[in-house]
C-alpha cells in the first residue's frame, strides 16, 4: 500500500479505516479481524483469561489449517499451548489466498513449532481418475516449499488429458463450446456435469459468446455477467448514445459518469423539461442554459456534456467500434475515473480492456453482406452485443459452470476445462514480482486439476488480446511438468507444429536463442513451415475454417487486394453459404528474396556463408510472413527488410498504424518504432 498511498482510493481507504475503530467501539461492535485481534490483546494483558481459555479448550482441532493467516496462527498457538493437544487438518499443495493474508509457511513450520507432532501424510483421492492425479501431481511437483505427497486412487486409467492448443482465445472458446456440445450429445454428460476454470473474470466473455452462439446454457459463479458489469454498460451507453441522440436510457446512464456533479433532483428538472420541450434529453442538456430552475453549475455541466457527446460522435465517425471505445476512453478519463473511485479498479480496468479486445475480434469476423450494410460499424456492433446481453436469463437454469480457479476449490464437476494456461495469465505476470508468488499460482493450478473427476481439459491460445492489444502467448510453464503418458494433444490450427516433440516432452524454454536454437525458434513459435508470395490465398474446394461460423468449404474466389472476397459453404446448416470480404484481413505468404537477404547480411557487415543462405532466406521469409500477419498489413501491402540495427532487424510496413500492431514475449518481442517494425535479431544475425 506504500506505494500507492498517494491515490485517492487509498486515501479514502486511510480516512475510513481511521474512522472505523472509533464507530465500532460507539456502536458497541466488532468486526472479523476484532474478533481476533481483541482476544490476543487479551491473553496478552491478561494471563489469568488465557489460562481459562486454555482449559476450556483442552483438546484444539483446526481445519483448513493452510488457509490461516497470522493472527489466526498465534491465537491456536495460544489457546493448545498448556495442554500440547492440538489436530490441524490441511493441504499445502491448496494454499492459495496469500493474497488475503494466508501463509502456508505455518503449515510447512507446524512441526518445528510443535516437537513431537505425528504428520499423517492422507494421499488416496475419491475424486478424480489416476490419469488426472498423475497430471496435478507432475504440476505440483514443481514446489519446493511444500511438505510432499502423491495422490493415488483406486479409479486407475482414465480418459487422457487434452491439452489444447488455440490460434487464440475466440478459437478457444469455440473449441470448448463444441467440445461440451458433443460430450452433452454423443456420451450423456449433463451440462450442469460441466465446468470451465479461468484465471480473471475477464476470460469470461468469448467463453460467455461461444455458449450463447451455440445455445448452451451456463451459469456464472462469482461474478456478474460480463455484460451485464458495470464498467461494460457504462461504455455501451456512450456507444449507443453516439450511434443514436435520443436513447435517453443511455443518456441517464452515462450524464454523470465520470462524476459531473449532477444529482437526482436536477436529473428531474432536465426530465421534466425535456419532456414539455419534446426533445431527447441530450437535446435538452445542450439547451440547459434556458433552464432557470436549475443552479448555474448544473447547467454548465450538462451543456458540457452535450458538447463532449458532439466531440465524441465527430471523433469516432465510421471508425470501427474498437477505435470508438478507445476515443471514449480518452475523451471523457473514463479509466483514469474507474483507477481512482472504483474499490475493484484494478479489475474493472481489465474488464475495460476485454471489451475493446472483444469489439477488436468482432471487426475482424465481419462478413461482406454486414461491411455493405447501411449501418455504421458502431451500429452494427451494438446489434451483436445487444444479442449476446443477458437481458431474460433464467439465473437458476442447470448449465455449464463458468469460474475461477479460486472460487472451484471445494467444487467437483465430472468434467472440467482449464482456460488460458499461458505465461503471464497463468501464472498471472505480477506474481512472478511477488516472493512465492509462482508457487502459489501452482497451488491454484493444482486446484484447478483436482476439480475434475472424469475428463480434463488444459487449454492456452498462441495470440490474446490483452489490455487491449494482440500479445504472443507462451504455454504456461505448469505444462512444462505434464507427464507425457497423460496428454493428448489437440489443435484449433492443425498446421502449427505441436507443442511438444516427437518424444512426448516438452521442448526446453530458452531465454535468449543463439545460434542454431535460434534457427529453431521461428517454427516452434508457431510460424508457418512454407511461404510463397505466389501461393493463391484461397482456393475452390479448400477447407477452411471461420473464427465465428467454424468449419467450411471454399465454393468461389472473387475479386483482389482489398475487395477480395470468398464464398464458403458453412457446416453448421444454419449458417449456410456467407461470402467474406477479406482483403482486409491480415496478409499471408510473404516472403524475402535471396538478394534481400544478402543486402541485410552486407550492410550488417556479416559474413553469411553460401550454405547458410537457403535456411535464412526461409527464416526470413517466415519473420516477415509473421510480422505482416501480427501488423494487419492489408493485402495490398508490403513488409520489406531494412538496415539492421545494432539489436534488432527492422521492417518498413505499408499502411499500418502503432496501435495495430502487437507485442511477443522476450524472445520475439516486435515493436514499432518511427515507421518500422522492428523485431530483434536472431542468433544468426548476432
Amino acid at each position: 500500500m506504500g506505494q500507492q498511498a498517494d491515490t485517492p482510493l487509498v486515501k479514502v481507504a486511510g480516512e475510513i479505516f481511521a474512522a472505523l475503530g472509533p464507530a465500532l467501539k460507539q456502536a458497541n461492535a466488532m468486526d472479523f479481524d476484532d474478533l481476533l485481534l481483541h482476544p490476543l490483546a487479551l491473553f496478552r494483558e491478561h494471563p489469568e483469561r488465557l489460562a481459562y481459555w486454555q482449559d476450556r479448550f483442552q483438546h484444539v482441532l483446526v481445519d483448513e489449517f493452510q488457509d490461516t493467516n497470522a493472527a489466526q496462527y498465534l491465537l491456536v498457538k495460544q489457546l493448545a499451548q498448556r495442554h500440547g493437544n492440538l489436530c490441524v487438518v490441511g493441504d499445502d499443495d491448496q494454499a492459495i489466498y496469500g493474497w488475503r493474508g494466508a501463509d502456508v509457511r505455518h503449515m510447512l513450520s507446524f512441526q518445528n513449532d510443535f516437537p513431537g507432532t505425528k504428520l499423517v501424510r492422507l494421499e488416496q483421492n475419491y475424486r478424480s481418475t489416476q490419469i488426472i492425479l498423475d497430471a496435478a501431481n507432475g504440476i505440483i511437483a514443481g514446489n519446493t516449499a511444500r511438505l510432499g505427497k502423491t495422490l493415488f486412487t483406486e479409479k486407475k486409467g482414465g480418459e487422457p488429458v487434452i491439452l489444447l492448443s488455440s490460434a487464440d482465445e475466440r478459437d478457444e472458446a469455440e473449441w470448448l463450446a463444441n467440445e461440451f456440445a458433443r460430450r452433452a450429445a454423443e456420451d450423456d454428460f449433463a451440462y450442469e456435469g460441466m465446468a470451465i476454470l479461468y484465471r480473471t473474470n475477464a476470460q469470461s466473455r468469448p467463453l460467455e459468446e461461444a455458449f450463447r452462439f451455440r445455445g448452451i446454457p451456463y451459469r456464472l459463479i462469482g461474478a456478474i455477467s460480463f455484460y451485464e458489469r458495470r464498467e461494460v454498460k457504462d461504455l455501451l451507453a456512450y456507444l449507443r448514445l453516439i450511434a443514436n441522440p435520443a436513447d435517453d436510457e443511455a443518456f441517464l446512464r452515462v450524464v454523470n459518469i465520470p462524476r459531473r456533479g449532477i444529482g437526482d433532483a436536477s436529473l428531474a428538472v432536465l426530465v421534466r423539461t425535456a419532456a414539455g420541450w419534446q426533445k431527447p434529453l441530450l437535446e435538452a442538456a445542450g439547451r440547459a442554459g434556458a433552464v432557470t430552475e436549475l443552479r448555474p453549475n448544473v447547467r454548465e455541466a450538462l451543456s458540457g456534456v452535450a458538447s463532449l457527446l458532439d466531440r465524441l460522435r465527430e471523433a469516432v465517425g465510421r471508425a470501427d467500434p474498437a477505435t470508438a471505445l478507445e476515443t471514449i476512453l480518452a475523451i471523457t478519463g473514463y479509466e483514469q475515473y474507474l483507477a481512482e473511485e472504483a474499490a475493484e479498479g484494478l479489475e474493472r480496468i481489465e474488464n475495460v480492456r476485454e471489451l475493446v479486445a472483444g469489439a477488436a475480434a468482432w471487426a475482424e469476423v465481419q462478413d461482406a453482406d454486414a461491411a455493405e450494410g447501411t449501418g455504421s460499424p458502431v451500429e452494427r456492433y451494438l446489434t451483436q452485443a445487444a444479442l449476446v446481453t443477458p437481458a431474460d436469463d433464467d439465473r437458476d437454469e442447470p448449465g455449464v459452470t463458468l469460474l475461477t480457479a479460486h472460487m472451484a476449490k471445494g467444487l467437483e464437476w465430472p468434467i472440467v476445462a482449464l482456460a488460458g494456461l499461458e505465461d503471464g495469465l497463468f501464472p498471472l505476470g505480477r506474481s512472478t514480482e511477488q516472493p512465492g508468488g509462482v508457487e502459489e499460482e501452482r497451488r491454484l493450478c493444482y486446484v484447478g486439476l483436482t476439480r475434475a473427476r472424469e475428463k480434463l481439459y488444459l487449454s492456452w491460445a498462441r495470440t490474446r488480446y490483452r489490455n487491449g492489444r494482440l500479445e504472443l502467448a507462451e504455454p504456461s510453464r505448469f505444462l512444462d511438468a505434464l507427464p507425457p503418458h497423460v496428454v493428448e494433444e489437440r489443435s484449433t490450427t492443425p498446421s502449427w507444429r505441436p507443442l511438444r516433440g516427437s518424444s512426448g516432452a516438452m521442448p526446453p524454454r530458452p531465454s535468449r536463442p543463439r545460434g542454431a536454437a535460434a534457427r529453431r525458434l521461428v517454427p516452434e513459435l508457431g510460424f508457418p513451415e512454407e511461404v510463397s508470395q505466389d501461393a493463391p490465398r484461397y482456393v475452390t474446394g479448400e477447407r477452411v475454417r471461420h473464427r465465428k461460423f467454424g468449419g467450411g468449404t471454399v465454393r468461389a474466389v472473387s475479386g483482389e487486394g482489398r475487395d477480395l472476397r470468398v464464398s464458403i459453404d458453412f457446416d453448421d446448416p444454419d449458417i449456410g453459404t456467407k461470402q467474406l470480404l477479406v482483403g482486409l484481413g491480415r496478409r499471408r505468404g510473404m516472403s524475402v528474396s535471396r538478394e534481400e537477404v544478402l543486402r541485410i547480411a552486407q550492410l550488417a557487415e556479416l559474413d553469411v556463408q553460401e550454405e547458410a543462405l537457403p535456411d535464412l532466406v526461409a527464416q526470413m521469409s517466415r519473420i516477415i510472413d509473421y510480422v505482416a500477419q501480427l501488423s494487419a498489413v492489408p493485402a495490398n501491402g508490403s513488409v520489406k527488410p531494412v538496415v539492421p540495427g545494432p539489436d534488432a532487424i527492422r521492417f518498413r510496413t505499408d499502411e499500418v498504424t502503432p496501435s495495430q500492431l502487437a507485442f511477443g514475449p522476450e524472445e520475439f518481442a516486435p515493436d514499432f518504432k518511427e515507421g518500422f517494425f522492428v523485431v530483434p535479431k536472431l542468433g544468426q544475425f548476432e
